[in-house]
């Protein structure tokens, strides 16, 4: 299919920016926070709170979204930006959104940044904060309500690694949903190369990011790296992987859903034709980001 024209459009408003290469750390974070917030098109909820989860590291910031109605799951969410860029800004409009159309409580999680902070920071974070909201669940206002993990590109893959890592049986996620997650460090798949440049994530900026998050290419083996890398995927919950079409992690995202199926885990998988990467956050601005909202709260739903 050909390329979206909306999401044709958000490749064009989007061109200014530097290259990622190009450019410090802190202009790069600043110029996607002004992005996000002029993209911003959150709902209501029935109430936001911003908390400190105690971890290691100092604490974590995250955010609470509770809905009119919640039924029976929360999600945690993670956040996208290459483990380099975003924060619970970031992820605001998604997470009003999946709370009302899931009916659940979404508890949005910061984490620490590369390059000040790689691997496995973000893991060691994503983790912890993870293992603290499935053991508060009443102080949190989700009672006994399963945990369902979501993110979108780098917090998918963060998303998935605590999937796979939590194993105790009352804090195990009932589910997973991922949008367009980096689940591995394969740069010759051929989505890396039908999609090198021109539709807004680059291979270019990629390696920038792994460069950044996980420098010594020997450690992106690692599973908490490399999801895909797993050496089995049987215990893993039911999952739904949304890809798209113009990214370059098309590939990787539709090789792990079908390493799930593989193994017997109930997989939803779905590639939106004539997308790129980070549409599902452009709500407002891309009409296929609220399809994928309605198709991530119906799997949501499924799940109770």
């Amino acid at each position: 299919m050909t390329l979206n024209p909306q999401a044709a459009a958000f490749i064009e408003l989007a061109a200014s920016a530097p290259p990622l290469s190009d450019d410090p750390i802190e202009r790069l974070r600043l110029g996607s926070a002004a992005m996000s917030a002029r993209l911003a098109d959150p709902e209501q909820v029935a109430s936001i709170a911003d908390i400190r989860i105690p971890a290691s590291s100092g604490g974590l910031p995250a955010r609470i979204y509770t809905p009119e109605t919640t039924g029976s799951l929360a999600i945690v969410l993670y956040h996208g930006g290459g483990w380099v860029l975003g924060d619970l800004d970031m992820v605001d409009t998604l997470a009003t959104r999946l709370a009302n159309a899931a009916a659940a409580v979404v508890v949005s999680v910061d984490y620490r940044l590369a390059p000040e902070h790689r691997f496995p920071a973000a893991v060691d974070d994503a983790e912890e904060a993870y293992a603290w909201i499935a053991a508060h669940r009443a102080e949190l206002g989700i009672g006994g309500a399963g945990l369902v993990v979501a993110g979108d590109s780098a917090g998918g893959n963060l998303a998935a690694v605590v999937a796979a890592s939590t194993r105790d049986p009352w804090a195990r996620p009932v589910g997973q949903v991922l949008f367009y997650p980096v689940t591995d460090h394969d740069f010759d798949r051929a989505s890396y190369r039908e999609n090198a440049e021109g539709y807004y994530l680059s291979a270019a900026g990629m390696r920038f990011f792994w460069d950044a998050y996980v420098p010594d290419p020997s450690a992106r083996e690692d599973p908490r790296v490399s999801p895909l890398r797993a050496s089995s995927f049987a215990h893993l919950p039911p999952s739904l992987v949304v890809t798209a079409e113009y990214d370059p992690l098309r590939d990787e995202g539709v090789a792990y859903a079908e390493r799930l199926a593989a193994d017997g885990v109930p997989v939803e998988a779905y590639t939106y034709p004539g997308q790129i990467h980070s549409f599902v956050t452009r709500i407002g601005f891309i009409d296929d980001a609220a399809d994928a909202v309605r198709r991530a709260a119906a799997f949501v739903r499924g799940l109770a």
